[in-house]
């Protein structure tokens, strides 16, 4: 019996188990909040704009809540597709070697590092590896609450990181949900198992516990073949696209997939004022693009995370209280590649690879860090007219390259550094209640982080053996080591924001704000090993790295009208950004389609490295030293349209403003004109209608996306450039049915794309088939729930 087979055979057990126990059709769902909560909740509140609880229409930045019935029903398999989804001013892209990045108000890094993800006000963002890469992608959402996620940035609050927006997902505890559930789903088309199973109790008032755990497989989809042969495919040189095709043509590369068991465990404890936050993640997912050197199933990109935090709130009297948090993390992150000897025997039977250099086997890259920070907020409500929040933050953060916490395999490639960083965070914020219908905060925060010296070695170099082919080969180096000793940092940033509630249905606000994130591990590891590249190429030492930052002026107007039964909200934002940190290209001959370093090296640098370094890439991260903007506007309708149907539509546009020839060289994300974005749409529309039927016995979930067309020939040159796939608009349609057989048992079924678009989503380098492959097929997903008190 296969493994599709045992699926079925549970499927069917779980649902003879529900119609068995329960056969009345009871509509009372424990264990959810049911649709007409989601339809007649009138403002909901948000927690991670500030140090208060705030309605979403008096809180700074634009929020948008997710809450736990719009995960259960919706069509998204996963928090990225949840943003995807539900949250105007943001859309997923696709980083080729790590997953869904999210980009945001026309901002679309090389990972998500400025796009904090924290999990109930614990920041949990990697500072090596990007941010966070495979949470986004990962099938695990039965421990989650809600999710509030936040355009813009949240400098005052949660310091480092939070410039775009950030994510915070609120868990689940045992007294809003008690009693238990098994959930499984199967994916017929990237062959995925899913199984989670979560359970809940409560002792006493407010004493409960809830428990989960989650497992995840996919052997992933098959790459069709015009991946290589489509001739708008810049990926491969001709022999790399006949290499690849052979080795697909076996059965050999897959994406979309999981390839080995991914898991999660948590446990959140609430006794009073005392709480306890706990969860463990390992995650893997395949490389979502195409390598001419990673061509079996399992290449893929891992991730490990544990994090606890315990809190105590002490409360003085009713007014007064502290807040004492303690965050602690532990976090893996690396690539697995394949050196398969097939690989290089193709290339070597076509002249281009000397076998002799040839490793077998796989090769792991990766490091780990962990990081641990004491926080402390006092408030108080005391005082006639205002509210005021003051506290201070200590971290320690340790880096340490080729070690793993969570992995079970020897790491021998450089991903990271060894290095320590210390921080230091004094913020404070005061909210003022000018009349009963004006509200005014003015909030500031003052960050510093110290750094240890970065110390790593390198004892090999690659360099290209033939340009016309782009192949690369392994050339043996001089063992070396370098230490590097970067700048300490400091940050001061501020927000000011009011809002006036002209009556209980219209609402306006505006508000300025700061974001702010220092440079990463990742990035101080690429500054300090190229920094003595350029040394000796003549250049002289690389400066050291500042930290990025961002202003943010927004305009909300909110209305209700029509009985309330329709929500209307306007954004308007204006953001500019500096001192961007990009990898910045010094001298590039586009010729070969290859960023070679053109011209010559003093032969004291070959001797050093052991040959000589002509036509190489000469580049490292650095400081963007000209600015730019981006100005554009969110329209969004939350409309019920009948007691049973919930519709939200939001449009978004973009558009790039004061863009300087200075930040274009370090910065290519627009056009060669300035006026569009070169990865994320100018316009945007989302529409997603929720409906139930018969008393909530069948539920329908309907989502539409319209991403606009991108101006191909507009676009930079060389891998800047973009696939002329992406010409045309991406229109994605899904549709998930859920079908209660009682209060015990549902069965959902969900089909993305039904139409099979075949645009996919926008990568970091503009190429679907090193990024986005597999993307414009149809996925089919189905699923059995059975929930129990």
């Amino acid at each position: 019996m296969n493994r599709i087979s045992y699926f079925l055979t549970g499927f069917f057990c779980l649902l003879l188990l529900g119609l068995n126990v329960y056969p009345e059709n009871d509509k009372d769902f424990p264990a959810e909040e049911g649709l007409e909560y989601l339809l007649f909740e009138r403002i909901p509140i948000v927690v991670s704009t500030g140090f208060f609880e705030t309605s979403v229409t008096k809180a700074p930045n634009y929020s948008t809540i997710i809450s736990d019935t719009q995960i259960s029903y919706s069509t998204a398999q996963n928090i990225g597709d949840l943003i995807e989804q539900y949250v105007p001013g943001m859309t997923a892209i696709n980083q080729e070697n790590r997953g869904t990045s999210i980009a945001v108000r026309g901002l679309s890094g090389s990972g998500s590092s400025t796009t904090l993800v924290i999990f109930d006000g614990q920041t949990i963002n990697h500072r090596m590896a990007d941010g966070q890469s495979t949470l986004y992608d990962m099938p695990f959402l039965g421990d989650i609450k809600k999710i509030e996620v936040i355009d813009g940035p949240g400098g005052i609050v949660h310091g480092s990181g939070a410039i775009t927006g950030f994510v915070n997902i609120i868990p689940k505890n045992g007294t809003d949900n008690a009693g238990g559930f098994v959930d499984a789903a199967y994916g017929f088309e990237n062959k995925l198992y899913k199984l989670e199973t979560g359970y809940g109790l409560k002792f006493s008032e407010g004493k409960d516990l809830y428990l989960y755990a989650g497992f995840a497989q996919a052997e992933g989809t098959d790459i069709d073949d015009k991946a290589w042969n489509d001739p708008d495919n810049r990926s491969f040189s001709e022999l790399e696209r006949q290499i690849s095709f052979e080795r697909a043509s076996d059965g050999y590369r897959k994406t979309q997939g999981i390839p080995e068991p991914s898991y999660k465990f948590a446990a959140y404890t609430n006794i009073g004022d005392f709480n306890l936050n706990t969860f463990f993640q390992k995650s893997f997912t395949t490389i979502n693009g195409i390598y001419p050197d990673a061509n079996d199933t399992d290449n893929y990109y891992y991730n490990g995370i544990f994090s606890i935090r315990p809190k105590y709130v002490h409360h003085f009297n009713e007014d007064n209280k502290l807040d004492m948090r303690v965050d602690i993390t532990y976090m893996d992150a690396g690539e697995k590649l394949g050196t398969n000897d097939d690989i290089f025997n193709l290339y070597y039977e076509r002249g281009q690879q000397d076998p002799s250099q040839t490793t077998q086997g796989y090769e792991y890259y990766g490091s780990r860090e962990n990081a641990k920070k004491i926080k402390l907020i006092y408030t108080t409500t005391s005082y006639e007219s205002h509210s005021l929040a003051t506290g201070l933050e200590y971290g320690l953060r340790d880096f340490e390259n080729k070690e793993n916490y969570f992995l079970d395999e020897d790491i021998t490639k450089d991903l990271g550094v060894n290095m320590e960083w210390t921080e230091y965070n004094l913020f404070a914020e005061d909210v003022f209640n000018i009349t009963d219908a004006w509200l005014a905060s003015f909030g500031i925060r003052y960050d510093k982080v110290e750094y240890s010296s970065i110390t790593s070695s390198r004892t090999e170099a690659w360099r290209p053996a033939d340009t016309t082919w782009g192949v690369w080969e392994i050339v043996p180096g001089t063992p070396w080591e370098y230490d590097y000793q970067p700048d300490n940092a400091s940050k001061t940033t501020f927000r000011v924001a009011t809002s006036y509630e002209i009556n209980p249905t219209n609402t306006i606000k505006l508000s300025y704000q700061q974001g702010f994130r220092y440079p990463d591990a990742n990035e101080f590891f690429q500054l300090a090993y190229f920094s003595k590249e350029h040394d000796l190429a003549g250049y002289g030492p690389l400066p050291s790295l500042e930290p990025e930052t961002m202003e943010s002026y927004e305009f909300n107007y909110h209305t209700e009208i029509w009985e309330n039964k329709l929500k209307l909200d306007c954004n308007l934002f204006y953001n500019t950004y500096s001192n961007s940190l990009v990898w910045y290209q010094r001298e590039v001959d586009w010729s070969n389609g290859n960023q070679w370093f053109s011209g010559g090296v003093p032969a004291d640098t070959a001797a050093v490295f052991g040959w000589p370094r002509f036509n190489w890439w000469m580049g490292s991260n650095a400081n963007s030293t000209g600015d730019f903007s981006s100005i554009g506007l969110e329209l969004i309708a939350n409309a019920q349209l009948r007691d049973n149907v919930q519709l939200i539509i939001s449009y978004g546009y973009t558009q790039p403003q004061s863009y300087s020839d200075e930040a274009y060289t370090y910065f290519q994300i627009t056009t060669t004109d300035k006026d569009e974005w070169t990865r994320y749409p100018n316009h945007q529309i989302k529409a997603d209608l929720l409906a139930n039927f018969l008393e909530n016995t069948f539920i329908v979930d309907f989502f539409m996306l319209y991403n606009s067309g991108y101006d191909v020939e507009g676009a930079p040159s060389g891998n800047s450039g973009l696939s002329p796939i992406y010409e045309d608009g991406r229109v994605l349609f899904n549709i998930a049915g859920t079908y209660h057989f009682n209060s015990n048992f549902l069965t959902k079924l969900t089909i993305k794309n039904i139409f099979e678009n075949d645009v996919p989503r926008m990568t970091f380098y503009g190429d679907p088939y090193t990024g986005a492959a597999g993307q414009e097929k149809r996925y089919i997903y189905l699923e059995g729930k059975y929930s129990f008190q």
